[in-house]
């Protein structure tokens, strides 16, 4: 028996009852995003200060990691 092309399933309640406010393309809250770019933001600027100050390369990338880490806790306490 020749059914034809199978069809995606959909997914439950995909498109149904869209709550309110909320745009179900976005992944991320723009609260989550904003901190993220932050704390890479801080990072990026405490590795670059740390490899401008002869710090070996792996180093600095490890201090930028680190700024990153503790810039994420810090941002997403003093943002509410």
């Amino acid at each position: 028996m020749d059914q034809g092309p199978l069809q995606p399933r959909e997914r439950p309640n995909e498109g149904s009852f869209p709550m309110p406010g909320r745009n179900p393309k976005i992944r991320l809250p723009i609260r989550t995003m904003f901190i993220l770019l932050l704390a890479l933001l801080a990072g990026a600027v405490a590795g670059t200060l740390a490899w401008a100050a002869k710090t070996p390369v792996p180093q600095a990338a490890l201090v930028g990691l680190g700024v990153t880490a503790l810039a994420i806790s810090y941002f997403d306490k003093i943002i509410e």
